[in-house]
């Protein structure tokens, strides 16, 4: 968990928007953060109050979860608010990634980043590409929003 947060907060740092800090959810023991592009969102349909509360800005949530009984395996997953025609057929990085029509987002098991040459690098493109796909598609101002992304600092 420490090191999917590091990653977490780096990809976080060039978001010149309005952001949450990475965050530990214990109801689904998960690692959250969330970009906001400033624009409210339509209240969700499900979710009750507490969700119409959490999502009422259209947002970027990307984390780490341990799975539940719908994907019974620990995952990077990334997701936006409200979502936008053509998000499931989007093009994103590393190749074990995908959109989860049952989840209705990005997931990235995490055992493929285990397996990854480096596992920092595959974070990184996974938050990144489903990030750019989902805010191009949204129509989100992204010069507006956007930074430079600091170089990838090796660890050991």
């Amino acid at each position: 968990m420490l090191a999917v947060g590091r990653a977490m907060e780096r990809f976080r740092t060039p978001f010149h928007g309005k952001s949450s800090p990475v965050q530990f959810f214990g109801g689904g023991f998960d690692l959250n953060a969330a970009r906001f592009n400033g624009r409210p969102a339509p209240p969700p349909t499900t979710g009750g109050r507490i969700m119409a509360f959490g999502e009422n800005e259209a947002n970027f949530a990307y984390g780490f979860w341990p799975g539940d009984g719908r994907f019974p395996h620990a995952a990077l997953y990334a997701y936006i608010v409200p979502p936008p025609e053509g998000l499931a057929a989007a093009a994103i990085q590393p190749a074990a990634a995908r959109f989860d029509t049952t989840l209705g987002e990005f997931i990235l098991p995490y055992a493929d980043v285990r397996q990854a040459a480096s596992p920092d690098e595959a974070i990184d493109r996974f938050f990144q590409s489903t990030y750019e796909a989902s805010a191009a598609l949204a129509g989100w101002d992204r010069a507006a929003l956007e930074g430079n992304v600091p170089p990838l600092r090796r660890q050991g």
